[in-house]
């Protein structure tokens, strides 16, 4: 999953923004397809480009959780529980995640912020 994490980070920003882009304008299209809503397409590509920012924070949220169950479930099987178990999981993920945004500092047309670590910590946590 760190790999998935940081290949994403590694696109430069205009790729990564365009490919967000697609996702929050299709699901425009599919709301407006379900709501039976025949709205203009610059309409349909303004309200994609409103909501392309919570899809992105949406997307680091979803990325995390799954990364934080990655790490969880080894833990466990070697015998970690409870408060350990919880305390370790998260110092682990929150340091990636803080390699993540150390890693996006240095690709172009992207900015790594602390921020985003807090972000992604509703993810994990």
């Amino acid at each position: 999953m760190i790999y998935i994490i940081f290949s994403f980070s590694a696109q430069k920003g205009e790729t990564s923004g365009g490919l967000s882009y697609k996702v929050s304008y299709e699901a425009v299209r599919a709301f407006n397809t379900i709501t039976f809503n025949k709205e203009d397409i610059k309409i349909t590509k303004k309200k994609a480009e409103s909501i392309n920012l919570y899809v992105r924070k949406a997307a680091h949220i979803t990325e995390y959780f799954i990364l934080c169950g990655t790490i969880v479930l080894p833990l466990y099987t070697y015998g970690l529980r409870n408060k350990k178990l919880i305390l370790l999981s998260l110092i682990i993920s929150v340091l990636l995640a803080s390699l993540d945004e150390l890693h996006q500092y240095f690709v172009p047309g992207r900015c790594g912020t602390i921020k985003d670590v807090g972000v992604v910590s509703i993810g994990i946590a």
